[in-house]
């Protein structure tokens, strides 16, 4: 018998607020690149990826998108990706 997982949040919720707020749900990037004024950062989770751009750097959540963990997968929406957190 598979157990559901409460969903996780909207993605809204993140955007135009500080990444301290999204990292408390997702926890610390596994990677960050500067670029320019600003920062990609990317969330390894155990179902999927989440990408975010951050501006300026260390800032507000300017956009989020989700990826699956292997090319070619589809992307899962960023509340199945972050069910269960």
């Amino acid at each position: 018998m598979e157990t559901r997982l409460k969903p996780g949040p909207d993605a809204t919720l993140f955007i135009g607020r500080d990444v301290s707020l999204l990292e408390r749900l997702v926890g610390a990037p596994a990677l960050v690149r500067r670029e320019g004024p600003n920062e990609f950062r990317r969330y390894d989770l155990q179902r999927c990826r989440i990408y975010a751009i951050v501006a300026p750097a260390g800032g507000d959540v300017a956009s989020l998108r989700t990826g699956a963990l292997n090319a070619g997968g589809k992307a899962p929406s960023f509340s199945t990706c972050t069910a269960g957190l």
